[in-house]
């Protein structure tokens, strides 16, 4: 009989050690970031689009993409000769960005700008769906090593994320006017 109740002890020990070992990594799991990443390489150099949305809904016409660039310093030295950790922003729309080490960023043809800021705007960008590409590069517009490359998809469309129009535009009916004096209709 001892030695069952030792066992039983010994047993119920061992389930609680496996218990908190447990619930230590739980922990740990629970505090990483499960969202995606920007795209970047093992120096920290990042970069990432900000607005618009991925899968965002948006006007017809001209569209402002801004990116959000962290340990890389972007600079207005393009054609120059590489300084390493600095660079420009390659923008790219409905075009696969090129990613060939020691070739420049710049794809034969479609619609791209090389920019020493952190945003762009897309002129007249018709209705349909439309992948938007960045890529941070050399001052030569050779892409880093690795690429580093972020890309989202918008939907472009007069009818909205809704499909009743967008504020401003000609196809808004406003809400009737129920009563109060600070309506401006």
């Amino acid at each position: 009989m001892k030695y069952t109740i030792s066992i039983k002890r010994t047993s119920g020990i061992l389930a609680l050690l496996l218990a908190m070992v447990t619930a230590v990594l739980a922990l740990v799991a629970c505090t990483e970031n499960p969202a995606a990443e920007p795209a970047g390489d093992d120096t920290g150099r990042t970069i990432e689009i900000i607005s618009p949305a991925d899968g965002a809904t948006v006007p017809p016409g001209d569209i402002t993409v801004t990116v959000q660039v962290t340990n890389f310093k972007i600079v207005d030295k393009q054609g120059q000769a590489d300084v390493p950790g600095e660079g420009h922003v390659h923008f790219y729309l409905d075009v696969a960005p090129p990613t060939a080490p020691g070739k420049p960023a710049i794809p034969a043809s479609g619609v791209w700008a090389h920019v020493s800021g952190t945003s762009y705007t897309f002129k007249n960008v018709p209705e349909g769906t439309h992948t938007i590409a960045v890529e941070l590069v050399n001052n030569d517009h050779t892409p880093l090593n690795p690429p580093a490359v972020y890309e989202i998809t918008v939907n472009v469309s007069s009818q909205g994320p809704y499909g009743g129009g967008y504020a401003g535009s000609e196809n808004i009916t406003p809400p009737a006017n129920t009563g109060g004096s600070n309506y401006g209709y």
